[in-house]
């Protein structure tokens, strides 16, 4: 199900939102004398939705999708005007994002550092209800692909929640060195599952990707899992699509790690 599809025919018309496949968003927060609660621009592939149009009702669900699709980088949120973020980004001091840099700081590459950073700065906005058009764009012009991964990963708390564990776990850091090569190198094809995802998300959203996967010419992706509730649904989601018999996939375990409850599933297209 796409985003636009998501608002459950609140803002949208719901035949309308079935077409809007691969379209960015962009939220106008002006006191715009538009006649509808949005526009299609199908050249773009840009759909802007009008705030100050909303009703109360319509403005919760639009935050509530948002935060979801966000996560999952399945929505980009697109806006011209990036300065005063960027200007903040620079004299950004948030004392637990700077903790986690410090940590990380003697361990990555420089690019990828400052995606972590930039990255961490998006997360926080994001959280305290900023403006954060444009940004997940601009990380993705600055560090490519690599620096999407990376802004996904941070999104979902990997970084905390995983890796610097990962990382204490060992003297020789293999398995920390290995999770973020499958992770941040191949992060393309990554589906993170979250705690907040019921069953029916998660089962819909593999399929999607299934999908989609096969008619990029991908022949795999990854579905990442961390705690043992979220290990458990990804397995029974798997057992589910199968039982269908509608898409044919292999899995194969890549990376496992009990300790940690951290786990990745490769489906083989």
């Amino acid at each position: 199900m796409t985003f636009f599809e998501e608002l459950k025919g609140l803002i949208i018309p719901i035949d309308k939102a079935k077409t809007l496949f691969n379209f960015n968003l962009e939220l106008d927060e002006s006191k715009s004398k538009a006649l509808t609660k949005y526009k299609i621009s199908t050249g773009d592939r840009v759909v802007t939705i009008f705030i100050n149009k909303l009703t109360p009702k319509e403005t919760a669900t639009l935050k509530k999708v948002i935060k979801i699709f966000f996560n999952e980088d399945a929505v980009v949120l697109i806006n011209e005007l990036k300065a005063s973020l960027l200007e903040k980004l620079y004299n950004y001091d948030n004392s637990e994002d700077k903790q986690t840099l410090e940590f990380f700081k003697p361990i990555l590459s420089i690019p990828d550092y400052n995606a972590l950073r930039d990255s961490l700065f998006l997360r926080t906005e994001f959280k305290g209800g900023g403006n954060i058009n444009g940004l997940k764009t601009d990380i993705i012009v600055r560090y490519g692909e690599r620096g999407n991964s990376i802004c996904n990963v941070c999104s979902a708390g990997y970084f905390e929640q995983v890796m610097i564990p990962l990382f204490n776990s060992s003297d020789n850091h293999r398995e920390f060195h290995e999770y973020y090569d499958i992770t941040i190198d191949r992060g393309l094809t990554a589906f993170f599952v979250n705690g907040r995802m019921d069953l029916k998300h998660i089962e819909g959203e593999i399929e999607r990707r299934i999908t989609s996967a096969k008619s990029y010419g991908l022949g795999f992706f990854h579905v990442h899992g961390i705690g043992a509730k979220n290990i458990t649904n990804i397995d029974k989601c798997l057992k589910t699509i199968k039982s269908k018999n509608k898409l044919s996939f292999t899995e194969k375990r890549i990376f496992k790690n009990i300790g940690q409850k951290v786990y990745v599933v490769e489906l083989i297209i």
